[in-house]
């Protein structure tokens, strides 16, 4: 299993290596192999601390034996996708999960991805916040997603939006603003009384974009 993490993290390492190459990374190019050796040998060890103690105790409590390939490629798959480089990226991310991502986060401990077509029926009923790229990727905020779900309570808010642009809805749910005490409505809805608050704010902005 060691030998499983450490190839998982020369995986890891590539992927971030060639991220870093698609977007011209800001490391300059003597450094960049420096970060990408430290990056792995601090992956592999978190894995071998963390991921492989947790899935042989699984193991030991009767879990179904998973092809190690395919934690890889599961793994792999929760890693955030490359964010449009933009201003309005950095605010609503910074950090986001493509659609293969979203099937493994979504899907209950253990249980198979799910499909795409799952995760596209929540995009057109409005459960999730999906933001399309100039490239026509989906790309959704990795804030989002508590305990294998949508926060329930941003579900509520997205509800309101019904219609309006994602990528607005986005901005508004992540501008600090004085009507929450320069928190942003992402920050509120964290709080035990903070869902209809939020939501007076919601109707009455959604109100203001339709007039």
């Amino acid at each position: 299993m060691a030998n499983e993490a450490r190839a998982v993290a020369k995986s890891l390492g590539s992927l971030k290596q060639a991220q870093k190459a698609v977007v011209g990374g800001v490391e300059p190019a003597e450094n960049l192999q420096d970060v990408l050796e430290a990056y792995g040998e601090e992956l592999a060890v978190a894995l071998e601390q963390s991921v492989v103690p947790a899935v042989l105790d699984r193991l030991r409590r009767g879990a179904a034996v998973i092809d190690p390939h395919e934690l890889a490629r599961r793994m792999l798959a929760v890693t955030p996708a490359p964010a449009p480089l933009n201003k309005m990226a950095e605010q609503v991310g910074p950090t986001f999960y493509d659609t293969t991502g979203v099937t493994v986060v979504l899907a209950g401990a253990g249980q198979d991805p799910l499909s795409k077509q799952a995760i596209e029926h929540r995009r057109r009923r409005n459960t999730i916040l999906a933001l399309q790229t100039s490239d026509h990727r989906w790309i959704y905020p990795t804030w989002q997603f508590q305990d294998r779900t949508v926060m329930p309570e941003l579900v509520e808010v997205l509800a309101v939006f019904r219609g309006h642009p994602a990528w607005s809805v986005a901005t508004w749910l992540t501008t600090p603003s004085a009507e929450f005490d320069a928190q942003t409505a992402v920050d509120r809805l964290q709080k035990p009384d903070g869902l209809d608050e939020v939501l007076r704010a919601a109707r009455h902005t959604a109100a203001r974009w339709a007039a």
